[in-house]
């Protein structure tokens, strides 16, 4: 028998009803049971060749036998006048579209749906389904859909040229990658891995991805990254639930923003700000700056610390100022210099054998103080006050220099010292006064002891002058010119 054992068919333009009772899908041979009560072998009748729809069991079908053998020429509507309504489905998933709107119902009382067929179909529509309800379909108004559940299907909108996707979940896989939209027990992720080479990192036996994205629960919000092949991120950029951004570049940041020198960038924080910068810094700002601190300021530097000045500085300290120096410090004017204080100025050397210096070698040096006092005082040193080649000038009301357990040493080594205005007299020094007070004082003596020895002779002419008082006669010489002092007082 023809078709591995087909029965021989009856006469030609013969038709008859049947019912599919079994099918082999592989071979797409069907047995059938016909209404003459003969079961059959045969195959169907296909409208193309690409036709390779394969019937299931139950299916009412019509066999011709007008070829010489028996074949499915067609599919008949199910043989029953009520069709169950609990898995109605739906090609556009719209209540009241289509073949469920009212006005298009005819109430005919019968039925020829199968069950699960779709109820809205119009007129005119072209739907192919399948046994559980998934759809391929041209509908009215320019729609094309491909339709595998209401939240699985794909829609084509001619007159808006609008392509729309509707899914639950979605997986899209291309040679760059894959993207997927996950639930994980009611939390939604969309996750897309990349990369830039397919052989080396897309490819099917590679998903090295060396970018990611995750939007949602398994990103914490936002998270981007791009890796290395190894799986070490280079760049991450996240974004949490709270709206704090981290963003980490292992090669660095270059930016650049403006498009002319007025245009202003600000940035803005509302709260504290921590930076760690752990190599060198560099800034260069080619207009003014202004930095404005409300609160306190600290500011280390472990190394060295220069600020260079093109042109004027000026600091105003509303209050204190304390200044330590753990080495040695020195200060350059080549100009004027003028320290101002309404109250005491107060140097101290602490250290026993150290000596405070203030010198000039050329101009004047003056310390003035209007309504306080200027007190130079040394618990243990040496305070000395040169004037190599130009002059010093103590002014005030009243000077006390004042040496509790020591001395107090002023000199002009080849000029004067002036206390005083208009000081005219000249001071002395005391141990050069002394020595030649003493000289004076012996030479005194030598006479009050010659006048004290002389005695008068008898009567007789007196020579002039008298021996004994001789030595009178001779003035008296004293060299006071040691004693002088450069010090001039008014």
């Amino acid at each position: 028998m023809p078709f591995g054992g087909m029965a021989m068919a009856r006469p030609q333009n013969v038709i008859e009803r049947g019912v599919i009772m079994a099918v082999d899908a592989q071979q797409q041979m069907y047995r059938v049971h016909l209404n003459s009560g003969r079961t059959m072998l045969m195959a169907r009748i296909r409208t193309h060749p690409g036709d390779v729809v394969v019937l299931p069991v139950g299916v009412f079908v019509m066999v011709s036998f007008a070829l010489g053998m028996p074949y499915i020429i067609g599919v008949l509507p199910p043989e029953s006048a009520v069709v169950n309504e609990e898995n109605v489905t739906s090609v556009t998933d719209v209540d009241g579209h289509g073949g469920e709107d009212p006005l298009l119902g005819r109430s005919m009382g019968v039925t020829s749906r199968g069950p699960n067929e779709p109820v809205d179909v119009v007129p005119g529509d072209f739907v192919g389904t399948g046994p559980d309800g998934s759809s391929v379909s041209a509908l009215h108004g320019k729609v094309a859909q491909l339709r595998g559940s209401p939240l699985a299907k794909v829609q084509a909108f001619g007159d808006n040229d609008l392509v729309q996707i509707i899914a639950g979940v979605m997986r899209t896989v291309t040679w760059m990658g894959e993207s997927r939209v996950v639930n994980d027990e009611g939390k939604t992720s969309f996750q897309w891995r990349g990369g830039t080479d397919q052989l080396s990192q897309t490819g099917g036996d590679e998903e090295r991805y060396t970018i990611k994205l995750d939007v949602g629960h398994t990103g914490n919000m936002i998270n981007l990254e791009v890796c290395n092949r190894d799986n070490q991120a280079v760049f991450r950029f996240h974004v949490s639930p709270e709206g704090r951004v981290e963003l980490y570049a292992a090669g660095g940041f270059n930016q650049h923003s403006g498009d002319n020198d007025g245009a202003v960038h600000p940035v803005n924080y509302h709260g504290s700000v921590a930076e760690v910068v752990t190599g060198g810094a560099s800034r260069q700002v080619s207009g003014d700056v202004t930095e404005t601190h409300e609160g306190n300021r600290t500011e280390t530097v472990s190394g060295n610390h220069a600020v260079t000045v093109g042109q004027d500085s000026s600091l105003t300290v509303s209050r204190d100022q304390n200044v330590s120096v753990g080495g040695n410090s020195t200060t350059v004017v080549t100009s004027d210099m003028a320290v101002n204080t309404m109250g005491d100025c107060k140097t101290t050397v602490v250290g026993p054998g150290k000596v405070h210096s203030v010198k000039t070698t050329g101009g004047d040096v003056t310390v003035e103080t209007q309504l306080g006092a200027f007190d130079v005082a040394t618990t243990g040193g040496v305070i000395s006050l040169n004037a190599l080649t130009g002059q010093m000038r103590l002014t005030a009301s009243i000077i006390e220099l004042l040496a509790s357990t020591g001395s107090i040493s002023l000199g002009a080594p080849s000029g004067n010292i002036t206390i005083g205005s208009g000081a005219a007299s000249g001071a002395v020094r005391w141990e050069q006064l002394n020595v030649i007070l003493q000289t004076l004082v012996g030479q005194i003596s030598v006479l009050n002891a010659l006048v004290a020895s002389h005695v008068h002779p008898p009567p007789a002419p007196l020579p002039v002058p008298s021996p004994t008082l001789a030595p009178l006669a001779s003035p008296l010489f004293l060299n006071l010119s040691e004693a002088r002092s450069p010090v001039r007082i008014g």
